[in-house]
C-alpha cells in the first residue's frame, strides 16, 4: 500500500536529512587505525584477502574488505570514496526501518522511527566509518524485511532473495548468525502463539538451513581463525553490559561517562515502554512485540555471552541489534503524536502515558543533540587524532635529506599513518613483533649498516605491543636525539647520525684545549619549517674545569649579526678522547635566504654564561654558508 502525501513528504525530508548528516564533516573526521587497516587489506586480489583473513587471523569475514576493493576500483580511495559505502547504506538502513514499521502494521510509528534512526549518533558514527558495521546493520535489516514480505505472502522469489541477502550479511560480520537466530525464534513463536503455521516455521526453517549450507564452506575455513581470536574488547557483567548497550545505543559514545548511566536509564525506559505499548495493543501489534523484542534482545546477549570467555564485549558489535531499539523509541514516541480520539476515551492513566512518552521522547532528543555536536564539533569526541598535521610535520622535518637515508619508525604498527602519508621515505616498525628486543636491536643495526642517517619517530605507546619502549632504547644507543616536538597525541623525535664521509675539518683550538675537529650539516639545502642539524666533533687534551656547552647560530650572511635560530647542547669530552656533539635547530621562525653557522662553547654559570675563546681570541668559528628554501607544498589527503 502507497504512503499517502502527508507521510511520503516526512518520509523524504528523513531520508535526506539522514543522508546529509553522514555526509557532514565527513572528510575532515581521519580515518581511525581499524578504517585504515579495511583500506590497506581491501588493496589486494581476492585470494590475497581471503589468504591473508586465515593467515593474519582476522576476526571478520572477508565481505566488507571485497565490497571495498571493488568499490576503490570504480571511486578511487579519499577518505570520502573509503566511507561512502558506509554512508549509502547507513541512509538505506533508515528507509528499511521505514519499511519495516509499516510491514509490521506500526504505520503512526514509522516516521518517528525513522526519524530517530536518521538523527542517531551511534548510527552515525558507524555510517561515518570505512568498516563493515553499517553494511551489515543494513543487510541484516534487510534479510528482516524479506522475513516479514515472506510470512504476509510466502513465494520463491522472496526466499531467494532472503537467501543472498542473508549470506552476504554474514559474509559482513560473523554476529550477523544473531539476527538470523532472532529470526528463527520469531517464526517459531508466531507458529505458537496463533496455534498453528508450525508447517509454514518449517519450510522457513528449511530456508535458512539453505543459507547456513551456502556459508559453512567459509565457516570450516575460517573456524581455526574464529577459535583462536583472543579479542580486544572486554568480558563485562550483565549489568554493565545493559547499561553501556542501552546508553551507546541512545546517545552513542559522544557522552560524557556521568551523563551514560543516565542515558542508559532513559534507553531502558523507552524499550520497556515500547514493549509495553505493543502489548496493550493487543492481537494487532502483539507479534511486533514478539519481532521486535527478539530482534532487539538475542543480539544484545548473545553478543554479551560470547564474551564471557573472551574479552569480545564492544559497543560496536552491538550495531545489528539497533533497529529494534528505535523501532520501539518510534512506538514511544508515536503516543505523543497519536491524534485525539472520542473525548471518553482519553483517561487521567492515557494522559499520564503520553506526558511519560512525550518526556522519553524529549529527553532522547536532547542527548541525541548533544552527541552529534560533540561528535562533530569537539575534539574529545570526535574521529580526528591528528594524522594530518603529523604528516605534515613528518614532511617538513625530512624536507632536503635523500630518502634513502632517511625511516619513518612507528613503534606500534598502525596503518592510519601509512594512508596518511604518501612520500618516498620508507618505514620500519620497531619492535618488529610484539615485545621483541632482540629484533628491535637487530633492525635498528640493520639501518645503521644501510647507511640510514636521520630517523623519524612518532611514539605511540601501546603496553599490547611495546611495554619497555625498545624502539626509544636501541635508537639512542645509535643516533643522537636532536629535537623532539609534542604533535597532538604523539611525542615525535628526531634521531641522526653523522654520514661516515661528509665531514668538514675545522682543526680550531680554544683556549680551554679543547679542539673542535670537524663539522657535518644535514640536510645540505634545508627548508622552512624543517630541522637543521648540526653534528660537530671534539677533541680534548685536558679535561676542562667547567661545565661547558657548545652553541651553533645561524646568522644572515649580511647585515645583522643577531642569531635568528640556534642550539645549544651540553659538551662534556673526557680528557684525550673524541665526542660527537648533535644538535637540532627547527627552522619555524626564519625567513628563506643565505646564512652563516657560527660555533662556540660558553661556560654553563649563570649570570654571565662568558664564552671560550678560541686560541686566535674569537668567540665563535665560521662554520660556512647555506641557504634555507621556503616550505614545500604538501597536498594533503
Amino acid at each position: 500500500m502507497k504512503a499517502p502525501v502527508r507521510t511520503r513528504l516526512p518520509f523524504i525530508i528523513i531520508t535526506w536529512t539522514a543522508f546529509a548528516l553522514r555526509l557532514h564533516r565527513v572528510t575532515v573526521q581521519e580515518l581511525r587505525g581499524d578504517e585504515a587497516f579495511s583500506y590497506f587489506f581491501s588493496r589486494t586480489s581476492l585470494p590475497e584477502i581471503i589468504r591473508a583473513t586465515l593467515r593474519l587471523g582476522e576476526p571478520h569475514p572477508v565481505g566488507s574488505y571485497v565490497l571495498l576493493k571493488a568499490w576503490m576500483e570504480v571511486a578511487g580511495d579519499s577518505v570520502l570514496s573509503l566511507r561512502f559505502p558506509s554512508i549509502w547504506c547507513g541512509t538505506l538502513a533508515v528507509v528499511l526501518l521505514y519499511a519495516l514499521m509499516r510491514g509490521m502494521r506500526l504505520r503512526e510509528a514509522a516516521l518517528p522511527a525513522a526519524g530517530l534512526m536518521a538523527l542517531s549518533p551511534y548510527a552515525l558514527w558507524h555510517s561515518q566509518d570505512a568498516r563493515m558495521y553499517s553494511c551489515a546493520l543494513m543487510l541484516t535489516l534487510l534479510s528482516t524485511q524479506l522475513l516479514l514480505r515472506w510470512i504476509r505472502t510466502p513465494s520463491r522469489s522472496v526466499e531467494i532473495a532472503y537467501v543472498l541477502i542473508t549470506w552476504l550479511g554474514l559474509h559482513m560480520h560473523y554476529y550477523a548468525i544473531f539476527v538470523v537466530l532472532a529470526q528463527a525464534a520469531f517464526v517459531l513463536v508466531l507458529a505458537y502463539s496463533e496455534g498453528r503455521g508450525f508447517r509454514r516455521a518449517w519450510r522457513w526453517l528449511r530456508v535458512q538451513g539453505v543459507v547456513g549450507l551456502l556459508y559453512a564452506p567459509w565457516i570450516w575455513v575460517a573456524w581455526p581463525v574464529m577459535r583462536a581470536y583472543r579479542g580486544t574488547g572486554e568480558s563485562p557483567s550483565w549489568q554493565e553490559m545493559a547499561w553501556r548497550s542501552f546508553s551507546a545505543l541512545a546517545v552513542g559514545e559522544s557522552a560524557p561517562w556521568g551523563e551514560r548511566r543516565v542515558f542508559a536509564v532513559v534507553g531502558g525506559l523507552i524499550v520497556v515502554g515500547g514493549l509495553w505499548i505493543l502489548w496493550r495493543g493487543g492481537k494487532s501489534t502483539r507479534w511486533a512485540l514478539y519481532l521486535l523484542g527478539l530482534y532487539l534482545f538475542l543480539p544484545l546477549l548473545l553478543s554479551w555471552y560470547a564474551a564471557r570467555g573472551r574479552p569480545l564485549f564492544n559497543e560496536r558489535y552491538l550495531v545489528l541489534g539497533a533497529p529494534p531499539f528505535y523501532a520501539l523509541g518510534g512506538v514511544v514516541a508515536a503516543q505523543v503524536l497519536r491524534r485525539p480520539g472520542r473525548t471518553g476515551s482519553w483517561t487521567p492513566a492515557r494522559w499520564g502515558s503520553i506526558a511519560m512518552a512525550a518526556i522519553l521522547t524529549f529527553l532522547l532528543l536532547l542527548g541525541t543533540g548533544r552527541a552529534l555536536g560533540r561528535y562533530f564539533y569537539d575534539p574529545e569526541f570526535d574521529k580526528i587524532a591528528g594524522w594530518r598535521d603529523l604528516v605534515t610535520t613528518l614532511r617538513r622535518w625530512s624536507a632536503g635529506q635523500p630518502p634513502e637515508r632517511v625511516r619513518i619508525v612507528q613503534d606500534y604498527p598502525d596503518p592510519t599513518l601509512w594512508y596518511y602519508y604518501r612520500g618516498p621515505i620508507p618505514h620500519v616498525v620497531i619492535p618488529p613483533t610484539a615485545h621483541d628486543a632482540e629484533g628491535s636491536e637487530r633492525a635498528v643495526e640493520e639501518l645503521v649498516a644501510a647507511g640510514v642517517t636521520w630517523i623519524l619517530l612518532p611514539e605511540q605507546p601501546n603496553p599490547a605491543w611495546d611495554d619497555a619502549h625498545l624502539a626509544l632504547r636501541f635508537l639512542t644507543k645509535w643516533f643522537h636525539p636532536v629535537r623532539e616536538k609534542q604533535v597532538h597525541g604523539w611525542h615525535l623525535y628526531l634521531f641522526a647520525r653523522p654520514a661516515s664521509r661528509a665531514w668538514r675539518t675545522l682543526n680550531v683550538t680554544f683556549r680551554n684545549g679543547m679542539v673542535l675537529e670537524a663539522i657535518q650539516v644535514q640536510p645540505v639545502t634545508p627548508t622552512i619549517g624543517g630541522t637543521l642539524v648540526i653534528h660537530t666533533r671534539w677533541r680534548s687534551r685536558t679535561r676542562p674545569n667547567e661545565a661547558l656547552k657548545m652553541f651553533v647560530h645561524l646568522v644572515p650572511k649580511e647585515g645583522d649579526m643577531r642569531p635568528r635560530a640556534q642550539c645549544d647542547p651540553p659538551l662534556q669530552v673526557e680528557p684525550k678522547s673524541t665526542v660527537t656533539v648533535s644538535c637540532g635547530i627547527p627552522l619555524e621562525n626564519v625567513l628563506p635566504g643565505d646564512y652563516r653557522l657560527r660555533v662556540g662553547m660558553y661556560e654553563a654559570h649563570p649570570p654571565n654564561y662568558p664564552r671560550v675563546l678560541t686560541a686566535e681570541g674569537k668567540d665563535a668559528v665560521g662554520a660556512g654558508t647555506l641557504s634555507i628554501r621556503p616550505t614545500p607544498t604538501v597536498t594533503q589527503r
